[in-house]
């Protein structure tokens, strides 16, 4: 498990770790050289000092804005598979056309599922006044709290964010999900998620090279009357929104693998999924 430090007492050099295993272990300092000592233990699976990870949130002069963000969690991987490979197919038999079979799926989505990714549809200018940019002043600009200034983003990265949201509301997808929403939304209620994340999320999976859905024609198969339309939008997104999809798409392909085993785990007979066995390759579950 990974505990975040809480804070640093300077005038002792101590650290204060705040340990995830509360029940066994809450919250407490430690000295800044044994914590560092502890860091070099090497752990046995992976023949690597155990580490530390410094996490931040940034937007700089050349990050490249996306508007889609995952939101792994536990489970959330697993429950979209099962509910594209085998939920979801009494749940649209008899639909009417591409809408209705897309509405009817998209409004039973499970929360796990429903929440797998999130589309920022005012972004970045919800979050500009929040980050603190290091890198465009000097010490004491940032230690004085001085907080970038939204004429300070480059316009090419705002409009690339804007470019891919865009792009999205434009697809033969988006503008399906739209009319059935006009058409669906009174009767039966709103979509457990936008209509800008329920295409988001559609195109992704299309685009998902792996196992999360365990082949390339689950999707179709799961959605027989929407998979052309579907495709049809996968295949004419280009440029910003083309980077978000794809970026989106491998990323859940490699939380597939993970959860697959095709890290440090091998399907030889015998293993059992053991991710300590030593024995390198792909297939089981861990």
């Amino acid at each position: 498990h990974f505990s975040p430090i809480g804070g640093y007492h300077e005038a002792e050099d101590l650290v204060l770790v705040m340990d995830v295993a509360r029940f066994k272990h809450p919250p407490h300092w430690m000295p800044l050289p044994v914590l560092w000592q502890a860091m070099q233990a090497c752990d046995q699976r992976t023949g690597l000092p155990r580490g530390f990870a410094t996490l931040s949130r940034c937007f700089d002069r050349w990050a490249q804005p996306t508007i889609i963000q995952l939101t792994f969690g536990r489970g959330r991987l697993a429950d979209t598979r099962a509910f594209f490979v085998s939920d979801v197919l009494p749940l649209v038999a008899g639909a009417d056309g591409a809408a209705d079979e897309l509405w009817r799926a998209l409004r039973s989505l499970p929360a796990s599922v429903a929440s797998l990714l999130y589309v920022h549809e005012s972004y970045p200018p919800a979050v500009r006044p929040a980050i603190v940019l290091p890198a465009l002043g000097s010490s004491s600009d940032v230690d004085s709290g001085n907080r970038l200034d939204e004429s300070e983003l480059p316009r090419t990265l705002l409009g690339s964010a804007e470019g891919a949201l865009n792009e999205l509301r434009t697809t033969p997808l988006y503008k399906t999900l739209r009319r059935a929403s006009d058409d669906f939304r009174r009767r039966t209620g709103p979509l457990p998620l936008s209509l800008e994340a329920a295409a988001a999320l559609l195109l992704v999976l299309a685009s998902v090279q792996g196992s999360c859905l365990g082949d390339a024609a689950a999707l179709r198969r799961a959605l027989p009357l929407s998979s052309a339309l579907i495709d049809a939008s996968a295949s004419a997104i280009a440029g910003p929104l083309l980077r978000d999809v794809g970026m989106a798409a491998r990323q859940i392909a490699e939380m597939a693998d993970v959860k697959a085993g095709s890290y440090g785990c091998c399907q030889t007979a015998g293993c059992g999924g053991n991710v300590d066995c030593g024995r390198r390759g792909s297939g089981c579950l861990s």
